[in-house]
């Protein structure tokens, strides 16, 4: 890693720690399903359904789902908190403002979708953009 991207990344995690101690957390809670899933299901299947105590062995199932969905919920909160973290690393303004530019330059007025796809090889011919699929 050169100089340069590792001074940036250093400034990000000081400027940014917050963001990313609450990412770790939220990675920490979307790891439950992975931690406790062959946990349970051996419990179950020993403990419950070989020494025939069905309800034992569905209730640790019952117990799987609901780490499921806290893993589902910490992954979105996850998703949420990379977005927070990531800012330094997106596009800057003036890539908008030339696609603002290309879009009046091929003749459509306002960048809304439906205008950009209906006028995609307009738009491809004159600033070199693929064409949308239609």
């Amino acid at each position: 890693m050169s100089a340069r991207p590792g001074a940036l990344l250093r400034s990000t995690l000081r400027t940014r720690r917050r963001e990313f101690v609450r990412l770790t957390g939220w990675s920490l809670v979307e790891a439950v399903p992975a931690l406790l899933s062959g946990w349970l299901v051996a419990r179950s299947v020993d403990d419950g359904f070989l020494a025939v105590r069905t309800a034992e062995g569905f209730g640790r199932l019952g117990l799987l789902a609901c780490a499921v969905l806290v893993g589902a919920w910490g992954t979105r909160q996850a998703t949420l908190q990379l977005a927070e973290a990531q800012g330094p690393f997106l596009p800057t303004r003036p890539a908008t403002r030339s696609s603002s530019a290309c879009l009046r330059k091929s003749g459509v007025a306002e960048p809304a979708t439906s205008r950009v796809r209906h006028s995609g090889s307009r738009v491809a011919g004159s600033c070199e953009v693929p064409s949308a699929p239609s």
